[in-house]
């Protein structure tokens, strides 16, 4: 019978002390703070009010047995709906101080550490990446915040602050790289693909219980591959501002050869473009000059070459066959180039040498079937 009595006192006890949370909380207006407390006591005093009510008319039968039954029968509802509204008033006041505090710390930090911070928070309620965690909602996200604190917060997003410090530069180096360079191209997808691993990794960090194991897992997450692809980024920039931008004398024959270069070496083959330009860079100008001095000269075949073929054999038929030839000669010029570069480990006389040997009759010829179809086409 008395079951639900003992409810009813350790509710009240537990919307009283919601009540002092509430009362002692100096963040709440009090105007506002005073008018909730006072509606939660007078709706707490009406309800044990009301019990005590239907008690004495339970317990208003001749049978002791009846008065039992209807006595520990007394639906207790209301009063938890106030215990659960109490809480609730905790629960929403307790957010807007974890809040609060969590915006102090924020603003505390420098501009490139709140850039930081927002990355991670981000990522981690991101829902495009929900599969790798759970979503962390802003209240956890001002939790893990407020448990942290600003030292801790500061050691966190160390790594992640240099991290977009690298992307940035690495997209600063990419949007200077001419855009008819395939590298650019692939540079900027591996960049996109290193900064979504990156995420991931945050989300599987972040994905555990205690928020301490949570910020040692996300300050450990390397960055290495994001620099590596700044690296690579810069060694492409400096081939083209400190290399490409001067090679001499007939500067558009020596800078197509070395783009024609940069292009095909590393199709079919392990050969990346930036290993062509740690090579380049390693050689310097003069050297790269020197090795493309026979390839500069004969480049001019195959443009003038294709400049025949493309812009005045008017024959679809004739043009197109002209065409497929100049497409084999290409494939058969870049493989005699491949072999003739050996992936660079050779030494630059003989690389010089080989290129020197590298036949460019192929362009020669139909050169020759070009102008023998234009001296028809126009008698």
């Amino acid at each position: 019978m008395v079951t639900n009595i003992i409810k009813i006192l350790e509710i009240k006890k537990i919307i009283k002390n919601n009540i002092k949370i509430l009362n002692d909380d100096n963040h709440m207006q009090a105007n506002i703070k005073m008018s909730l407390i006072n509606q939660l006591n007078d709706k707490l005093e009406e309800e044990i009010n009301n019990y005590k009510i239907a008690i004495k008319i339970a317990a208003d039968h001749d049978s002791f047995d009846i008065a039992k039954i209807n006595i520990q029968n007394i639906p207790i509802t209301k009063i938890i709906k106030i215990k659960d509204e109490s809480k609730r008033a905790v629960d929403i006041q307790n957010e807007i101080i974890i809040k609060t505090n969590a915006e102090a710390i924020k603003n505390n930090l420098n501009s490139k550490e709140k850039e930081a911070l927002k990355f991670i928070t981000e990522t981690l309620q991101d829902i495009n990446r929900a599969a790798y965690n759970t979503i962390y909602t802003d209240n956890k996200i001002n939790k893990f915040i407020n448990h942290l604190r600003e030292q801790q917060i500061k050691e966190m997003i160390a790594n992640t602050a240099k991290a977009l410090e690298e992307i940035e530069n690495t997209k600063a180096n990419i949007k200077i790289l001419h855009d008819y360079k395939k590298q650019k191209a692939e540079l900027s997808k591996q960049l996109e693909e290193e900064i979504n691993n990156y995420k991931i990794s945050i989300k599987i960090a972040a994905d555990h219980d205690s928020f301490d194991i949570a910020k040692i897992n996300i300050q450990n997450i390397p960055i290495t591959n994001i620099t590596k692809i700044k690296d690579e980024s810069k060694r492409a920039i400096d081939v083209q501002n400190t290399i490409t931008a001067y090679l001499p004398d007939n500067n558009e024959r020596y800078a197509y050869a070395l783009i024609y270069l940069t292009k095909i070496l590393p199709e079919e083959n392990d050969y990346t473009y930036d290993k062509f330009n740690i090579f380049i860079l390693n050689i310097g100008l003069d050297k790269t000059k020197d090795m493309l001095t026979h390839l500069a000269k004969e480049f001019s075949k195959i443009t003038t070459t294709e400049n025949t073929v493309m812009s005045y054999i008017k024959d679809t038929s004739q043009k197109s066959k002209l065409n497929d030839d100049l497409q084999k000669a290409h494939k058969d010029l870049q493989k005699s180039i491949r072999t003739a570069f050996g992936n660079g480990k050779l030494p630059l006389d003989t690389i010089k040498q080989n290129f020197k040997n590298i036949s460019f009759h192929k362009f020669e010829e139909i050169k020759a079937q070009a102008d023998l179809i234009l001296k028809n086409q126009f008698p």
